[in-house]
């Protein structure tokens, strides 16, 4: 029993959640992007949006609902990162962004520009935090 209790605590802790299961965004661009919370020293909810060209914007939220299940969180280093499937945000177009938010039965996962800007990307072993997010677009005249 304590073998088994073993083997999977390893198998947790190597593969915190299945590739297929999600898609990682490395918000990269970090001057581009704008953080928006709600005002109320509720640090756990935000909505990160970036202007793209045409006019376009892309919102990430991670913003709990009541009547919605809870948006994870989850902890990767760089190489963690690296292994899995990830896209840098300053290398994505609308249509990328368009495709990605197409995966409905894919969770979408950021790092967040102010942790990856940080120095702390350069330190060994560093874990980032990764927010579970909604995709949203807006049109802006």
């Amino acid at each position: 029993m304590w073998k088994l209790i073993l083997i999977l605590t390893l198998f947790w802790r190597v593969f915190p959640f299945d590739q297929k299961d999600a898609v990682i965004i490395v918000l990269d661009d970090c001057e581009k992007w704008r953080i928006v919370r709600n005002g109320l020293g509720d640090e756990r909810n935000f909505i990160y949006n970036k202007e793209l060209p045409d006019y376009l914007g892309v919102f990430l939220s991670h913003v709990n609902k009541k009547d919605k299940p809870e948006l994870q969180t989850r902890k990767l280093t760089l190489k963690e990162i690296q292994d899995k499937e990830f896209y840098y945000s300053s290398e994505l177009n609308f249509y990328d962004w368009n495709d990605i938010d197409q995966l409905k039965n894919r969770k979408v996962f950021i790092v967040i520009a102010e942790d990856f800007c940080s120095r702390n990307r350069f330190v060994y072993g560093y874990s980032f935090t990764l927010y579970e997010v909604n995709i949203y677009f807006q049109r802006n005249e």
